[in-house]
């Protein structure tokens, strides 16, 4: 039987890891890789996608449809940091932290939360944002 179990081991250890939309957006969040927008909430600066926040959220698209390029918005709602970042991760990988618990309606009404999921959404980004930043898909 420890041999079985030894075996099972190495080989679940020696195959590749099978990347998801989840975890290649959390990448593109955490690395900061190719950010077009600044969300500062002083002190915090977020860099994020204008295509993954504006397709995700009303608020952001109302926020962003007007800016072309690389930009710095300032968010004037009353957010602390935490929740803040919660939120932005909850926009990439439908992550959810009991700090959104209330953050979305209170602070952004009904608009702040996806109503759409990940999968559904990422698809239609590529149909919507043909001229802005370039996302790579795994399959």
């Amino acid at each position: 039987m420890a041999k079985e179990k030894e075996l099972y081991i190495q080989s679940e250890s020696a195959r590749p890891r099978i990347q998801t939309i989840r975890s290649d957006l959390a990448d593109l969040l955490d690395f900061k890789w190719n950010s077009d927008v600044n969300l500062i909430l002083p002190p915090a600066i977020f860099p994020a996608h204008r295509a993954i926040i504006m397709q995700r959220s009303k608020y952001f698209r109302s926020l962003l449809q007007h800016h072309n390029g690389l930009v710095n918005v300032n968010i004037e709602d009353p957010v602390d940091i935490p929740t803040f970042s919660s939120f932005i991760r909850y926009l990439y990988t439908e992550e959810s932290s009991a700090d959104l618990e209330n953050f979305a309606e209170t602070i952004f009404g009904q608009a702040g939360r996806p109503t759409k999921g990940l999968e559904v959404t990422n698809h239609s980004t590529v149909e919507i944002f043909d001229n802005a930043s370039i996302i790579i898909y795994r399959y």
